[in-house]
């Protein structure tokens, strides 16, 4: 059996429900990823590149006990209770609405004169808040959390005899290269306003990916006259983020230009 086993496979993929769970959670994961590395590139601080590789590395060792002493079917169980995706979907909004909308707040405020004014007068606040983001961002999101443990389950199936730190400390420093590599790509490929508008339609898409996470658990039916496209409802959404990217490149384009004068 565990010859067979690979990383790719999860119980997830057993049937279609449990694929659009499983493909899903495992795509807000890699969006995750992909905030977090947008944030270490608006940001550009060694300390907190350093502060996300050292939690994404203990929190992989850490959690790999937990993936050893349950099953990938008793976490598929655990995942596809409807009270464990509520609580996921909320404490992931909070957690975007941390690290991606409040820290760009922060970030706009540096950037416009009067904002900058008004923050040196109260010194002590805005560095314990920019604190509290920075150290939000660099823990891993509670759904990233999910995926290092079914990672690490893949990983003990199809390996015999190692033990779970390693396992975990492969995972982590796997992992802890990714982040590395879309961080430094990010900054060599984009602007300081780009980043800031990228990082806000990353945090748009991934808020409305989180709304419809306690809605996984509900069945999939295809019907032969649900495949009519709903034009008006496609563009609507499509207009939407339309309007997320233009705000999101044009508005911090023009506070950078308004500060170099």
């Amino acid at each position: 059996m565990t010859s067979n086993v690979s990383v790719l496979l999860s119980p997830f993929w057993e049937s279609v429900d449990e694929r659009w769970i499983g493909g899903s959670l495992l795509i807000l994961s890699a969006m995750m990823l992909c905030s977090q590395a947008l944030a270490i590139a608006r940001i550009k601080s060694w300390r907190m590149y350093l502060t996300s590789i050292m939690f994404t590395m203990l929190t992989a060792v850490l959690v790999a006990p937990l993936a050893d002493a349950h099953s990938p079917r008793e976490l598929q169980r655990w995942i596809m209770m409807p009270q464990t995706l509520g609580t996921l979907a909320v404490l992931q909004i909070l957690w975007i609405g941390v690290t991606v909308f409040l820290s760009v707040q922060e970030e706009l405020k540096i950037l416009d004169p009067a904002a900058r004014f008004a923050a040196k007068t109260q010194a002590v606040f805005p560095v314990v808040s920019k604190l509290f983001i920075r150290l939000i961002t660099a823990l891993p999101s509670p759904v990233f959390l999910l995926f290092l443990v079914w990672i690490e389950q893949n990983l003990l199936m199809e390996s015999s005899g190692v033990r779970p730190q390693i396992i975990g400390f492969y995972a982590g420093m796997t992992t802890g290269t990714v982040l590395t590599i879309l961080s430094a790509l990010m900054i060599l490929w984009f602007r300081q306003h780009q980043l800031i508008g990228l990082h806000l339609l990353v945090g748009c898409i991934l808020l409305m990916m989180c709304v419809l996470i306690p809605c996984l658990t509900q069945k999939l039916y295809l019907e032969a006259n649900s495949l009519s496209p709903n034009f008006s409802e496609m563009t609507f959404v499509f207009g939407l983020l339309l309007i997320f990217v233009l705000v999101g490149v044009v508005v911090p384009k023009n506070l950078f230009q308004r500060n170099k004068k």
